[in-house]
């Protein structure tokens, strides 16, 4: 996976804070750009602007990330404002 040109399947733990806050702070941007876009639409737009992939594979992937972090897919559907509340129940 790739951000900004770093594979984050490479990292190691201890250095992954920094990629991590610039994921952030573009999650940020996004939400305020779009705040009613859904997790699932954030990720369908970026896919669709990086990938050729078809509808239903971005639905698969995203799937695929979220269970990654422990996160039912269900929250494809929540907004990123509740997604704290999606981290917490996934603890």
């Amino acid at each position: 996976m790739l951000f900004d040109g770093v594979d984050f399947t490479t990292l190691k733990p201890e250095t992954t804070t920094a990629p991590l806050e610039d994921i952030r702070r573009h999650a940020k941007r996004y939400e305020r750009a779009q705040p009613d876009a859904d997790i699932g639409a954030q990720l369908t737009d970026a896919c669709k602007a990086h990938t050729e992939w078809s509808d239903e594979k971005i639905a698969q992937r995203s799937a695929e990330v979220l269970a990654m972090v422990a996160i039912d897919a269900v929250h494809l559907k929540s907004y990123p404002s509740s997604s704290r509340a999606a981290c917490d129940s996934a603890r």
